[in-house]
């Protein structure tokens, strides 16, 4: 597994934890969460671009983590061109989708054993 995959399963890891809290009804991954998606974002964008002999400004590894949705594909399509930046912008937003598909089952789960 590369490097920077471990980044993403750690990410997902991240949302099935909030929403265990989150069902739990602690509600303290309010600001928590942001935080760690932030850092995990960082430290993604950082390894992918050594993994693929990137050399990039540091704006671009702090942008895709203050706000992933739209610094991620400005990345990839800087970066990686038009075709490939889009089929990585697609791979991304499927790992949207999972982080977002994980967390709710999370929360259902959660609330459905212990309601």
């Amino acid at each position: 597994m590369k490097e920077s995959n471990k980044y993403i399963a750690w990410l997902l890891l991240s949302f099935i934890i909030a929403g265990v809290v989150d069902g739990l009804g602690i509600n303290s991954t309010t600001f928590a969460q942001p935080i760690i998606v932030a850092i995990l974002v960082f430290a993604w964008c950082g390894i992918h671009a050594i993994e693929n002999e990137i050399t990039m400004a540091k704006g671009y590894r702090i942008f895709s983590a203050v706000i992933p949705v739209v610094g991620v594909p400005i990345y990839f399509f800087r970066y990686f061109g038009f075709i490939k930046g889009l089929m990585k912008t697609l791979k991304a937003f499927g790992v949207l989708v999972a982080a977002v598909l994980i967390y709710t089952l999370s929360v259902i789960l959660v609330e459905y054993v212990y309601a």
